[in-house]
């Protein structure tokens, strides 16, 4: 599926990843945490990020995401590919 990958420091980028979950936790490295993200999308963070003092990722309403994530649209319940129009919007607010 095609996503958005982001790891602390670095810029976003358009990434094509499986839709498996060991696929998902192998990027985030661990557990998994779907949070609504902005454009319809979900954000995929490790669940325990925080705990483990993973570096700052960025700012997110009042909030701050740790470690690597990926954005990912999602369907009945299903991680699914972005869109293009998501793509870019998603792409403006992370590497702003």
């Amino acid at each position: 599926m095609k996503v958005i990958t982001k790891q602390p420091d670095e810029n976003a980028q358009v990434t094509e990843l499986e839709g498996g979950l060991s696929s998902l936790q192998h990027v985030v490295g661990g557990y998994i945490e779907a949070i609504d993200f902005i454009n319809d999308s979900v954000l995929i963070c490790n669940e325990e990020g925080k705990l483990n003092g993973l570096p700052v990722n960025f700012i997110f309403g009042n909030d701050f995401i740790v470690g690597p994530v990926i954005i990912c649209g999602t369907s009945d319940e299903e991680f699914t590919s972005l869109s293009e129009d998501q793509i870019k919007c998603i792409m403006r607010h992370l590497n702003d």
